[in-house]
């Protein structure tokens, strides 16, 4: 059969047409909650489970990623009028911020628990700080809230730490800056947001500033680091930056900007394989080195990303989109199914029985590793024996003095970790504690070093047997002799 030119060319354009039309797209909309109204403006995941916030206290979670259950204030355990500005998941538990300085923490995304505002208005600021931001490294949470200084110059952000999500401690200010994003980057807490810097500090307490490529009017709105080598710091304006210690930054051409400079990059993260950022235009984008990005338009004009998180290789982005009539609706995007993560349990190790004597003081030295994780809590007990007082319950290393013991006995401590998805391994050890012994040596008559007595043990004994033998000798000499003086005096 022969088919001429123009034929050929009809028969491409219509299987072209059809390829670019019918092709499934790699991002799917999600089902809010019937009923659900305004956008959503942040998301977390833990191994299984999504929660997402809003303002109003607004909370939805979802188990598959695809369809929303939303959760009502105040039944939730949250006061109703909360504006809730970022969420994140460790040490078991979702802990969530809001803009009015309150925390919220739940171990399932659903019952809440309200705690008391951490960071005090500063005698410098104008208001108590607005929180931005929160992280957890595996160890602890982190939260950052700015506040206007009181003559307005400028802005002061508080940061405050807490090993639980519950119990919080301001622990260092940064001055002139208002933060909008926070992460972790392996080594160091990464702070950025207004005033063309980007801070860093590896323990949260003294902080340093680092010039970055961008303009000093251009909010920073998302970090996200894999843990090793690279971080990518997003923003608007089309702002992409990458640095590699997180210190010296570089700007990188993104999408056009002359065309589309009122674009706002909304957040990025890191899902194990790649980084995943998102805009208020409805672009979600991946890259695995944080420079060369691909561009996933399924959703541009359409919904308004705010956040991203993800589960094992599926990705979820939430936002809102805008209402029939009026107003906004959540709006949620994913890519893949959910697989919940199997978690592998902890290893702890408490360490190899010892024996000691009463008095003494005794270290104890756990050590522990997660697989597919980090390890969050440490905690020492005491299971049998009579009862010390440890140094320290919630750290690798703890230490007790032992106790006093008419006779020798054991004494068990436990020692468990919990990784940063709640599961816990353990391990214990023996401490064998002896009594003292007070007793003198069998052979000393006299204290002190004998050392140099001269004589051994067996001349002792020699010249004990020698003087003995000579007694019956002595005595037979003075009897001949008392014989002899009275036969002298005989007549």
């Amino acid at each position: 059969m022969n088919c001429s030119i123009k034929t050929k060319s009809l028969i491409f354009f219509v299987i072209s047409f059809f390829i670019s039309n019918y092709t499934l797209a790699a991002f799917q909309e999600g089902t809010p909650p019937a009923g659900a109204d305004g956008g959503v403006g942040a998301v977390a995941a833990s191994n299984s489970k999504y929660v997402a916030v809003g303002i109003f206290s607004k909370v939805m979670h979802s188990d598959d990623g695809v369809t929303w259950v939303k959760q009502s204030a105040p039944a939730n355990g949250m006061s109703t009028f909360q504006n809730l500005l970022d969420i994140t998941y460790g040490n078991g538990k979702f802990v969530a911020i809001s803009s009015q300085s309150n925390i919220f923490t739940s171990s399932d995304g659903e019952n809440w628990t309200e705690h008391t505002k951490p960071i005090p208005k500063a005698s410098n600021a104008f208001t108590e700080p607005a929180f931005n931001s929160v992280v957890y490294n595996g160890t602890k949470f982190y939260v950052a809230g700015s506040s206007f200084k009181s003559d307005f110059s400028g802005s002061i952000t508080s940061i405050a730490e807490s090993a639980d999500g519950t119990t919080w401690t301001e622990i260092s200010t940064i001055e002139g800056v208002a933060d909008t994003a926070m992460a972790w980057d392996g080594n160091q807490l990464i702070i950025a947001g207004t005033g063309g810097k980007i801070w860093t500090s590896a323990d949260g307490v003294s902080w340093t500033g680092n010039d970055a490529p961008h303009a000093v009017n251009d909010f920073i709105d998302g970090i996200a680091s894999n843990g090793t080598d690279k971080s990518v710091a997003i923003g608007w304006h089309l702002t992409v930056m990458h640095s590699v210690d997180g210190q010296t930054w570089t700007k990188i051409d993104y999408r056009d900007f002359n065309k589309e400079w009122q674009m706002g990059q909304t957040d990025v993260i890191w899902t194990g394989s790649q980084f995943v950022m998102v805009n208020n235009a409805g672009i979600i984008s991946t890259s695995a080195d944080g420079v060369s990005w691909t561009d996933d338009e399924t959703f541009k004009d359409v919904l308004a990303f705010e956040d991203v998180a993800s589960i094992g290789d599926q990705i979820v982005a939430v936002g809102s989109k805008v209402k029939q009539g009026g107003g906004k609706l959540p709006a949620f995007a994913y890519s893949g199914s959910l697989v919940a993560t199997s978690n592998s349990v902890p290893s702890a190790n408490a360490g190899t029985d010892q024996a000691v004597t009463a008095g003494e003081t005794v270290s104890l030295s756990g050590t522990s590793s997660d697989s597919d994780g980090a390890i969050s809590t440490y905690l020492w007990e005491q299971v049998s024996g009579t009862s010390v007082t440890l140094a320290a319950t919630d750290a690798n290393d703890t230490s007790f003095t032992a106790p006093s013991v008419s006779a020798s006995e054991d004494l068990v401590f436990k020692f468990t970790v919990t990784d940063d998805a709640a599961a816990t391994g353990s391990d214990e050890i023996t401490v064998t504690v002896n009594p003292v012994n007070s007793a003198a040596p069998a052979n000393s008559s006299t204290s002190g070093d004998t050392s140099n007595s001269g004589t051994s043990s067996s001349d002792s004994s020699d010249d004990s047997t020698s003087s003995s033998a000579m007694n019956p000798i002595l005595l037979l000499s003075i009897l001949l002799t008392v014989l002899y003086i009275r036969q002298k005096k005989q007549p």
